[in-house]
This record gives C-alpha cells, structure tokens and sequence, in this order.
C-alpha cells in the first residue's frame, strides 16, 4: 500500500453500519478461522528460515494479518515469495510500507531510537500470507507448498 496523498473518510452510511452490526455476531466464528488459519501456516512451515508473527503472553491475537518473516540469511527476498505465490495464482502482498517511506510524508519529520529502523527492517523481509476465512485448510496447504519449493 502506497499513499499518495492525503484523504479523509471519516464516515459510514447507514448501509455499511447494518451491515457492520451483523457481522459483530459471527465475529468470534471469524476470529477462530483466523487463528486456525495461523496455527496451520506455523505448523506447515516449520523448519523454514522464517517466523511467523509471536504470540505474547499479554495478549490473544486476533490473526487478522498471517505474515511471515523472512530470516535476514535466508537468502530470499519477499518479491521472490511473493512472485512464487503469484506465478501458482495465489494473492500474497508486502508487509505494510512505513509511513516514513510513503510519498506524501517524504517531506514530514521522523523520530528514530535506534541506528536500524525496526519498520524498515520488517518491511524488507514481511510477507502478508492469505488468510480469507473462506480458505480451506487444503488452500493453506497449497500457499505452504509454494513456500517450501523456494528452500
């Protein structure tokens, strides 16, 4: 995702708020799909010199976002993972750009705490894998088998 300029859409139509209430009742149907697509992408891709995002103790993820991480010597780059998805018509896309690296904020301030920026590093190594709650378990499996190929 790369913005360009600045827009604002801070409403919603009747229609979408109906439809919004509706959902909020399988919400936790939708939730379990999530993180039962995660569990079977980390157990599918195990052994591979990557990780998928950690479970912190504090929390419980939602799973919204399946990405993985790319090991920094694995000696892949995220366009080749994303090319091998594409090529086998599967849809993966890029970790989020930081917003320091966006266009319309090329000119804004950026404060660092560190000599290496921890967005940009997630960034050049972040996958976001499919995780549609209509997937099938056998589509996961598929999106992992594309990914094993490239090690």
């Amino acid at each position: 995702y790369q913005h360009e300029e600045i827009g604002y859409n801070d409403r919603m139509s009747n229609r979408c708020a109906g439809i919004d209430r509706g959902q909020v009742k399988v919400l936790p149907l939708r939730i379990q799909q999530k993180r039962a697509i995660f569990e079977r992408y980390v157990s599918k891709l195990y052994g591979l010199p990557l990780v998928m995002q950690p479970s912190l103790e504090c929390a419980a993820s939602n799973r919204w976002l399946s990405v993985l991480l790319l090991n920094k010597d694995c000696g892949k780059t995220p366009a080749e993972v994303l090319n091998a998805l594409n090529d086998a018509n599967i849809e993966g896309r890029y970790l989020w750009k930081p917003m320091h690296l966006q266009p319309v904020f090329a000119d804004a301030k950026y404060v660092t705490v560190a000599t290496d920026s921890v967005s940009d590093d997630l960034f050049s190594r972040g996958v976001c894998l499919p995780s549609d709650t209509k997937m099938r378990m056998e589509d996961v499996d598929r999106v992992c088998e594309v990914i094993r190929k490239l090690f």
